[in-house]
């Protein structure tokens, strides 16, 4: 055998052996970030299943984030069938007439930068640069702007954001 090959090889059955020891480490653990309309969903999820990939949390400042990007996923991507239930798992303070909101959301694309985070214990602030895209009419608006999200973490560990706070930052989306 070629001394390439059996430095693949080697490497492959390394890195293979990784992979099981980290699965063996613990009990495998979702991908909470990954909304059920993801293309990926299914094969990660038969990943965990079988404990071939093990998911790790990341920390308080990460989990505050993201959030927020699943709730914007959630008014993208209004029309699944799953839409609300997940947008839910990361909301705090719905408004009465939820879920209207999110039926009528005309959000179709969007971006967060920047993100700043200040946590407390269990509350906090993200703020980030967001870049949307809207549909209006016919056509697509983009807009750009600096947001402020309040967070609170839940009585399960997970971090929510506060929707009060999420019609404030935009009102064109989440109104």
């Amino acid at each position: 055998m070629p001394v390439i090959w059996r430095s693949i090889m080697r490497n492959l059955i390394v890195a293979v052996s990784l992979v099981g020891l980290l699965a063996a480490s613990g009990a495998a653990q979702g991908f909470e970030d990954v909304p059920p309309w993801h293309w990926s969903r299914a094969a990660i999820d038969s990943l965990v299943a079988g404990r071939i990939i093990v998911g790790f949390p990341p920390n308080d400042p990460d989990l505050a984030v993201n959030a927020i990007i699943q709730v914007y996923e959630s008014f993208a991507h209004s029309s699944h069938t799953q839409a609300q239930a997940w947008a839910e798992r990361f909301l705090l303070n719905v408004p009465r007439d939820w879920p209207q909101p999110l039926a009528r959301s005309r959000l179709r694309g969007f971006r967060l930068d920047n993100p700043g985070v200040r946590l407390g214990r269990d509350r906090g602030t993200v703020s980030f640069v967001a870049t949307t895209v809207v549909r209006s009419g016919g056509s697509a608006v983009t807009e750009r702007g600096r947001v402020t999200v309040e967070v609170q973490r839940g009585t399960d560990g997970r971090w929510r954001a506060n929707y009060t706070s999420l019609i404030t930052a935009h009102p064109q989306i989440f109104r």
